[in-house]
């Protein structure tokens, strides 16, 4: 199967990569910090969350909040799923790569990679959109919106992300 990567690292043409998530990304401080966070979380404590993240997300809290909710609502209701910070993010097609390069990362620091995995991969497909709308809602409401993400529930305009299971190795095939 053939996917697109949009990432920091340089690769080159038949490079095996295999990478999660931002070490530094609030979804793997929230992991290390799980037990504490996650009470944070069931106590509605939305101060308490709220100067977690901004710590750990350069002051980004929105995104960060929205990565917490998410992997809290995957863990408790979810778990059969792929964590979101730990596995590769891929998309079908070179429009919606381009997308995210543009309205997600510093287009400039970042490469798409034509990627392929074997064809018996298992994946997550989610629509990324039901995230960004979230976080402008409420403690409530991106709690649902993160509960709508991992059930497969689209918004009218998806923008439809892939997460690769863990150890899914991919080969780089071109530098887009």
């Amino acid at each position: 199967m053939i996917f697109y990567r949009v990432s920091r690292n340089d690769y080159s043409i038949g490079d095996s990569i295999w990478e999660t998530g931002e070490s530094e990304s609030a979804g793997y401080e929230a992991a290390k910090n799980r037990e504490i966070f996650m009470s944070l979380i069931n106590d509605r404590n939305e101060v308490g969350v709220i100067a977690i993240l901004a710590k750990y997300n350069d002051g980004q809290i929105n995104s960060a909040y929205m990565e917490a909710f998410l992997e809290q609502v995957r863990g408790s209701e979810f778990s059969n799923f792929p964590i979101r910070f730990k596995n590769m993010m891929v998309f079908r097609n070179l429009e919606s790569a381009k997308y995210f390069k543009v309205q997600y990362r510093a287009a400039s620091l970042v490469t798409i990679y034509e990627v392929e995995v074997p064809d018996d991969t298992d994946y997550f497909v989610g629509d990324m959109n039901a995230c960004t709308e979230a976080v402008s809602f409420g403690f409530r409401d991106i709690e649902d919106m993160s509960r709508k993400y991992w059930e497969g529930e689209y918004t009218p305009n998806p923008l439809e992300e892939i997460i690769l299971y863990p150890e899914t190795k991919a080969v780089v095939k071109s530098i887009v």
